[in-house]
């Protein structure tokens, strides 16, 4: 569930947004199998308690299947964006938010044609997260690193522009971006405006997750405070849109439609990490699911090497890794400039990655062994219990 609700939200808005109608179909397909997954967890999830801890421990399970389960209800609505008589398109470079979607074409000939995804990460330096795959008729869902792509086949990735674009050239994709100044002054505001609109309420997503998996309540009040600002941004963004005389009224339906999704999505993040603001715990199976996913969440304990360096000295970047936040004493830093914050030793990092990150030989030793991942995630949580 958390797979398929992580590679809806980001294909949802790109299939509106670019207009792939065979997109735009896969994401309602997998929309019924979310549904579908979400019934059995709700199954399992009441046959798993046994006692009143139990069943307190588990709401916060089915509290997380729900709430994807509204998440990917918005993914959808976007998405059937497309399938109707609505016109907005915007150009590849739609990017003024960390991450964005691009669509690539693996050309025949090319270097790429042939070679596993591990082995064009490994040539690029770097990782971008392939969402989708498809071939032919066929579409494959985050296929593993050890898959060998071949031409002809269509990649939807995730990841920052310019990591896009370097990927882009080496799979030989001949879908040229558009040069900025094809898009006319208005037009580039929305795109900045939406941009920071999604970027935003991706962050309050990846937030509640990050809450859910150190049973922070700090964190949980982060997000409630961050879905605030979401709404007020939501305002802002309207009032601009329905006072435009250069959208069409199709266009501006359109926007205000996926806009609207996303301030819903913030609601459903927000509701996430009710429970820990009720003062109940998350079931510790949330963290493994978290640290097991293809966007991966993860506790790292800063060395003593490492002590005194800026976050974004680390390199996390490079390797499609963020810190969403830091733990120092018993006070938490939420979503720390990369930039100015200084790290020192014994300070927690919770830290987001794409699971292609694990085939970089540079990245394995920051994650270390599974062993120690899940001792430092064991502390953590039991300190925000204490602590609660």
């Amino acid at each position: 569930m958390r797979n398929i609700s992580a590679v809806m939200v980001d294909l949802g808005y790109f299939s509106a947004l670019y207009g792939d109608s065979a997109l735009a179909n896969e994401i309602l397909r997998l929309g019924d199998e979310m549904k579908r997954l979400e019934f059995n967890l709700m199954i399992q999830a009441g046959l798993a308690a046994r006692s009143l801890d139990e069943a307190e421990t588990m709401v916060s399970v089915y509290q997380l299947a729900v709430s994807m389960g509204k998440v990917c209800d918005e993914a959808m609505e976007i998405a059937r964006i497309n399938k109707s008589a609505l016109n907005v398109r915007f150009p590849m470079g739609f990017a003024s938010a960390d991450n964005v979607v691009c669509r690539s074409l693996v050309s025949a000939g090319s270097w790429a044609d042939g070679k596993s995804m591990a082995e064009v990460f490994k040539k690029l330096r770097t990782v971008v997260n392939v969402l989708l795959l498809r071939r032919g008729e066929k579409w494959a869902i985050e296929p593993d690193p050890k898959f060998v792509l071949a031409a002809g086949d269509t990649l939807f990735t995730l990841g920052s522009l310019g990591n896009l674009r370097r990927f882009r050239g080496i799979i030989g994709s001949p879908e040229p971006v558009p040069p900025e100044k094809t898009v006319p002054p208005f037009h580039k505001k929305v795109v900045e405006w939406l941009a920071q609109l999604l970027s935003v309420t991706d962050l309050v997503v990846d937030l509640a997750y990050a809450a859910l998996f150190a049973s922070s309540e700090d964190i949980a009040r982060s997000v409630v405070e961050i879905e605030a600002l979401i709404d007020r941004m939501l305002v802002d963004f309207e009032k601009d849109m329905l006072s435009s005389g250069e959208l069409s009224p199709d266009e501006k339906v359109a926007l205000l439609e996926i806009a609207v999704a996303s301030e819903r999505m913030s609601d459903d993040a927000a509701g996430m990490v009710e429970i820990l603001l009720s003062g109940l715990e998350s079931h510790p199976i949330i963290a493994d699911v978290l640290q097991e996913s293809e966007e991966r969440i993860t506790a790292i304990k800063v060395s003593q090497e490492d002590s005194g360096k800026k976050i974004s000295d680390m390199d996390y970047g490079s390797y499609g890794a963020a810190v969403l936040a830091v733990k120092r004493g018993n006070q938490w830093h939420v979503r720390p400039n990369h930039v100015t914050f200084g790290v020192k030793e014994g300070d927690l990092m919770i830290v987001k990655y794409y699971a292609e990150s694990t085939h970089m030989e540079e990245f394995a030793e920051d994650l270390r062994t599974r062993e120690e991942r899940r001792r430092i995630v064991e502390e953590l949580r039991e300190d925000e219990m204490e602590k609660s």
